[in-house]
């Protein structure tokens, strides 16, 4: 199920529309009025910063590493700086892009909202890539807007209180880099199958063949 859901959610960002820079997503949450969400590529990608999730029913704690949030009737989610593995419970999700601190305040992919979200809670998030818009519904009772500032989003024991600095936002790329890494070799052939064909034979081919196919579009830098 692990495998299953990271394949999933690294294959969505090759999906035009995940790569193309846009400057706000519109958050429509039942019962408010439909509000703009500002996107900022300060590491080259677009990111939010993670303290504005607390509008979409979560609640942040920081750990030594990054945040972990919480919201009722759903997995824990586990943040960490520098990490592209997200924890959902037991399960660990792989994002494109990992999550990092600016100036004391976590910010994560803005993937997140688009694509592990709604794959995740379907029956309360909806991501519409036509017009960027993320619909919500089913939020549990009392939840309320985010906090004035999200510097108390900052690792465990940073000082809290004060408004983050502005960040600068850097140019994004429109070619986006596909890593494949077919998995087994070495030592490690993997399991074998009835004709006694390798698992690490059946990756290495199936990783070449998608490089070959990849490498044929303009807008991929296959690695």
């Amino acid at each position: 199920m692990r495998l299953v859901l990271a394949l999933l959610i690294s294959a969505l960002a090759l999906v035009p529309g995940y790569a193309r820079a846009q400057e706000t997503v519109m958050l429509d949450i039942e019962g408010r009025t439909p509000e703009r969400l500002e996107v900022a590529t300060p590491e080259g990608f677009a990111a939010v910063p993670l303290y504005r999730l607390q509008l979409l029913g979560w609640e942040f704690e920081p750990t030594a590493e990054g945040m972990e949030g919480r919201s009722t009737g759903l997995p824990t989610l586990t943040i960490r700086a520098g990490n592209p593995f997200v924890g959902w419970g037991e399960q660990h999700l792989q994002l494109v892009d990992a999550p990092f601190f600016s100036n004391r305040e976590l910010w994560v992919p803005i993937q997140l909202l688009t694509d592990v979200l709604p794959l995740l809670v379907p029956d309360r998030y909806r991501w519409d890539p036509g017009t960027w818009t993320l619909s919500v519904t089913g939020l549990p009772a009392g939840t309320s807007g985010p906090a004035p500032s999200g510097a108390a989003l900052g690792p465990a024991g940073a000082a809290a209180g004060t408004s983050p600095a502005p960040v600068a936002t850097a140019p994004v790329s429109d070619r986006r880099v596909v890593v494949i890494d077919p998995g087994h070799g070495g030592r490690d052939p993997g399991t074998r199958g009835p004709a006694g064909v390798r698992e690490k034979d059946v990756a290495l081919a199936i990783g070449l063949l998608l490089h070959q196919k990849l490498s044929l579009r303009a807008d991929y830098d296959v690695r």
